[in-house]
């Protein structure tokens, strides 16, 4: 069987200058601002529907793992749970689109294309990521085939890989990839659930 790699970003999208002013907005008015990174990264996850808490516990243990061999430390929030007033000194807000759930799983019209991407302007690469919920389950359920496994935990473990690639961009303010790791251009299904995949040294080295 042919396995195909969907890229994890294809290209790091250019947004226009109202949705700029937008996203601003929201940082200034209710996350922040915009960040100058120190060792502990905030990730406020703007949830778009249904979503797994197992999957979520997962990619938060998939994520401190991650970064274990960096000085980076990923607190993972959600947006609507976060209080109204409170202040963090570097964040990125993250849209978990789709259904981010193994159950119930909506029909892709076309699975290509990337599992996320981080948004751009101007060359300089923002705080704002969006991840493709729907497209990591569907990636996670083909490379389970008919097996059963924790799924749920599974997804958590693809979420948080993803999420991982996208914050290198965001910290190092890199657009370029690594060969091989989280950090490499293409990540399969199978590598996504992968017992192991780590952060390169060059990946490592472009963080604070």
């Amino acid at each position: 069987m042919m396995r195909v790699d969907f890229p994890v970003m294809r290209s790091i999208k250019k947004i226009s200058q109202s949705e700029i002013k937008m996203r601003i907005f929201l940082l200034f008015a209710g996350l922040a601002t915009l960040p100058a990174f120190a060792l502990n990264l905030t990730v406020l996850l703007d949830v778009e529907q249904k979503h797994s808490q197992r999957a979520l516990v997962e990619m938060r243990k998939e994520l401190a793992k991650v970064f274990k061999p960096t000085h980076l430390t990923v607190d993972v929030r959600l947006r609507q749970d976060a209080p109204a007033n409170e202040t963090y000194n570097d964040v990125v807000l993250v849209k978990l689109k789709g259904t981010c759930q193994m159950s119930n799983l909506a029909p892709l019209m076309d699975e290509r294309g990337p599992f996320a991407f981080t948004h751009t302007v101007d060359g300089k690469i923002l705080p704002f990521s969006e991840v493709a919920c729907d497209h990591i389950a569907r990636s996670v359920q083909q490379a389970m085939g008919g097996h059963s496994f924790d799924r749920e935990r599974l997804l958590g473990r693809a979420l948080a890989r993803v999420l991982a690639h996208e914050i290198v961009h965001m910290v190092g303010q890199c657009a370029d990839h690594s060969h091989a790791g989280v950090f490499r251009h293409a990540l399969s299904g199978r590598q996504l659930v992968a017992d192991k995949l780590e952060l390169q040294p060059e990946d490592i080295a472009r963080l604070p």
